[in-house]
């Protein structure tokens, strides 16, 4: 008997061997991107309860465009644990209202993704994005009834089918309002761009224009539904997996110019440099003449002789060309730690570009002056090195 199935059975192994691969704990196959994508999506599903970060509602814009994929995916295990047995259309029955609820929970978690930001921003831009996931969530609910045999009378049906089509034009027209304006950034009205923006990371304009176009399109698909509306219900199905298929490949041209526009906004708003190490941090290793070593320990030797061998009691005395060559004569290096102590005439012009410049170069030599620069990156360097924010931790305004 399940020799005959065999070849029916190749799906529902193929969807085993992909989630043992993904949940496999062994250190093989990309572990550590398995393992992040999961704690993602286990950040996505506890989304009312965690800070949201870009890639919390990033992820979660692909999955609203996957949740046809949630909904076929409960019924090939349906139909491969129950009716492939029993030869009956149990699966089949129950799918109408199973489905609803299983596209429905995409749009849910970023609806609870955009209350939480706000809760945490106190910013109405999150409830503007509530809303549209609210609509989305309505359409689904809507289109169920209108297509369920719970409106058995043909005027209830009607009217159901109306307002499913009223709501879904509602929703798309503010999709695409959002698409363009927030998540795109495009239609500035004073910009150089025609319908675009200032600044555009692409180099071909026409391109922006085409995705304009499409995405308009390929947002309204769900008019294809409508349009077949007369058919049997498993024609029916195979146009919503075309309709699927559109809004995998809107996503897809989606993701590129999201991404773009969050680098911009980024960089325009400062989240994102190029941290550089003053030169004064960075002390390279210097290698050292072996003539000018023996000229130099010939000079010691001489002062030795002639201070009465008492020069290896002197303190060590850091001057100006120590700082600029980065080494010590005596050493060869020296540590940070000898700059703060030693105060002995360095020349303040050598540290003009140097951040540390109010700490070191008082002329006035004021005592409150040097106390209150004692939390300059110089006498904190771990401060300086640490005091740095994640590149998930982002402003309340990227949202999509």
């Amino acid at each position: 008997m399940i020799g005959s199935k065999l070849p029916i059975l190749f799906p529902f192994l193929l969807i085993v061997i992909i989630l043992c691969i993904v949940f496999c704990p062994f250190n093989i196959i990309f572990r550590p991107s398995r393992f992040w994508l999961i704690h993602t999506f286990g950040r996505i599903f506890s989304a009312p309860f965690l800070p949201v970060k870009f890639k919390d509602f990033f992820f979660g814009d692909q999955l609203t465009s996957l949740s046809i994929v949630l909904s076929d995916l409960e019924y090939v295990i349906c139909f491969f644990v129950s009716d492939l047995w029993t030869r009956g259309d149990v699966c089949w029955r129950i799918n109408p209202y199973v489905k609803p609820c299983l596209v429905s929970i995409p749009p849910l978690l970023r609806a609870l993704q955009s209350l939480r930001r706000f809760k945490d921003t106190k910013q109405n831009i999150h409830m503007m994005n509530f809303g549209k996931y609210s609509l989305t969530i309505l359409a689904t609910v809507t289109s169920s009834i209108a297509n369920s045999k719970i409106t058995s009378n043909e005027a209830q049906k009607n009217g159901t089918l109306a307002l499913w089509i009223i709501i879904s034009i509602v929703s798309t027209i503010y999709s695409l309002c959002w698409d363009f304006l927030m998540d795109w950034g495009i239609f500035r009205t004073h910009s150089r761009n025609f319908l675009l923006r200032d600044h555009l990371f692409y180099r071909h304009k026409w391109v922006y224009y085409f995705a304009l176009i499409t995405n308009t399109l390929m947002r309204g698909s769900w008019t294809i539904n409508v349009s077949f509306e007369a058919l049997s219900s498993r024609t029916k199905e195979l146009i919503v997996l075309a309709t699927a298929v559109i809004e995998v490949t809107r996503r897809f041209q989606w993701n590129f110019f999201r991404l773009e526009n969050e680098h911009l906004n980024n960089v325009g708003k400062f989240k994102a440099f190029d941290l550089k190490i003053p030169e004064t941090f960075i002390i390279p290793p210097i290698k050292k003449d072996k003539a000018k070593d023996k000229d130099n320990k010939n000079n010691n030797n001489n002062n030795n002789a002639n201070n009465g061998g008492n020069s290896n009691e002197k303190e060590k005395q850091i001057t100006s060309d120590d700082l600029e060559n980065g080494t010590s004569k005596n050493e060869g290096t020296f540590e940070i730690e000898q700059l703060l102590d030693s105060g002995n005439g360095l020349e303040c012009d050598i540290m003009n570009s140097s951040i540390i410049n109010n700490s070191l170069c008082n002329d006035d030599g004021d005592d409150d002056n040097n106390n209150n620069n004692n939390n300059t990156p110089l006498k904190n360097r771990h401060t300086f090195f640490n005091d740095h924010q994640s590149s998930d931790e982002h402003s309340p305004d990227e949202e999509s």
